[in-house]
């Protein structure tokens, strides 16, 4: 019995519980329509209204053709650990690869859902957390504008802090 009840309450906690959530009678922003899967496995994404390829998976993260997966999970960079690793990285036959600006990030928002606020069909296991911009905090030369996927929100980390990085690059 108490392997039973072990395994509902597993099954219950690593289901809906850390679940996207996206309620009901909001019109989310970031359909499916809107992007182009491309390259290997479909491993990189074209945003067709900026014309902005990222690639699907956080730095970290593997794209296995229908998911990002990986032992660890998302790797967490400080913000200029995040910079260099951008810096001469080569995917899917693709050079010129970035940390986005924050404005750039910002466009991933998906404002209906929390938790993550992103389309997890497109960016799947995205981590509900802060994700590194290029872009510098003006007041601070300590610290960088950063996004938290969890509500959508913009702030500023500090630039020694381990925060994930998802790559992109001009599609041309």
């Amino acid at each position: 019995m108490k392997k039973i009840m072990l395994m509902i309450v597993t099954t219950l906690l690593t289901s809906n519980l850390f679940a996207q959530t996206c309620p009901v009678g909001i019109k989310q922003t970031k359909p499916d329509s809107q992007y182009i899967l491309v390259g290997d496995n479909e491993a990189l994404v074209v945003d067709s209204k900026t014309g902005l390829m990222w690639m699907r998976c956080s730095l970290g993260q593997t794209w296995d053709g229908s998911n990002c997966t990986g032992s660890g999970g998302a790797t967490f960079f400080t913000w200029q650990q995040g910079l260099n690793e951008a810096d001469s990285f080569s995917f899917a036959g693709f050079d010129g690869w970035r940390v986005p600006t924050v404005k750039e990030l910002d466009s991933l928002v998906e404002p209906a859902c929390y938790s993550p606020a992103i389309n997890v069909v497109i960016f799947p296991n995205t981590v509900s957390d802060y994700y590194w911009s290029s872009s510098p905090y003006a007041d601070h030369t300590t610290r960088a504008q950063c996004i938290t996927f969890f509500y959508g929100s913009h702030s500023s980390c500090n630039k020694i802090s381990s925060e994930s990085v998802r790559l992109v690059r001009i599609e041309q």
